[in-house]
């Protein structure tokens, strides 16, 4: 479904990164909620698969373990997808770039509202090598993507001729930024700025990793990016959307 790198060349000391960071408010409680998010993904029977979420204890997090302390970094993450016409297609997500937004289904999002799909921006492609204590020679590699979640304003709606709208979540938030499985992620989207809304920050914004002094007060979702985007919309309609 997805490729990202196997080199282990670029990569931080976790302490280090996290050190580097430390004033930026989108790294808050990074290592705790990535370890929850690895916990979430290995389960009980650390079997590699994704497991239903669950609340961890700091018991169950301090069993993970990281091999050398690292993370890894990527440029590139790939994404093969079947089309509404059961062709094979791939995007490419890289997060320096305009094309860092990624959609899933709302299964995957578990935020509350309402839609068939969710949105968020990647801020960064990583991985891991992840081992539990008293078990340290079973370790596990564990790709993930660091986004920042949108928030749903407006649905997208035929019958009334709109598009559906999206701005982020206040830095603040709690569930502003998260980790996604990239093998839960449909494929890239478009996201265009709403310039009539106008922009959010009029100054140089507080986080360098979101890029929050880019921040415009809403954004369209583009259904109409191309043929694909544009059945997703038309949920259940597409032969090769076998979610629907």
């Amino acid at each position: 479904h997805h490729h990202i790198g196997q080199r282990e060349t670029d990569y931080d000391e976790f302490g280090h990164y996290l050190r580097s960071h430390a004033r930026d408010p989108a790294i808050k409680d990074f290592l705790p909620r990535l370890k929850n998010h690895i916990l979430d993904r290995l389960g009980p029977g650390t079997s590699g698969t994704f497991a239903e979420k669950s609340t961890n204890g700091d018991e169950e997090r301090n069993s993970i373990l990281f091999k050398r302390n690292r993370i890894y970094h990527h440029n590139l993450a790939k994404f093969n997808y079947t089309t509404y016409d059961v062709r094979r297609a791939q995007d490419v997500i890289n997060p320096t770039t305009p094309h860092c937004n990624i959609m899933l289904l709302r299964r995957n999002c578990d935020d509350g509202t309402d839609g068939d799909y969710c949105f968020a921006k990647v801020l960064g492609i990583h991985h891991v090598n992840a081992v539990r204590a008293g078990s340290i020679y079973d370790s596990h590699r564990i790709e993930f993507l660091f986004v920042r979640w949108y928030e749903s304003v407006q649905n997208h709606a035929w019958d009334t001729h709109t598009l559906g709208r999206v701005r982020f979540l206040p830095l603040a938030s709690p569930n502003a930024f998260g980790f996604v499985d990239p093998g839960v992620v449909l494929r890239a989207c478009h996201i265009i700025p709403a310039f009539s809304r106008g922009q959010r920050n009029l100054n140089d914004g507080i986080s360098p990793l979101a890029g929050d002094k880019h921040d415009w007060n809403e954004y369209y979702v583009n259904s109409f990016a191309d043929r694909d985007s544009l059945m997703r919309f038309h949920y259940g309609l597409g032969v090769g959307h076998v979610y629907s």
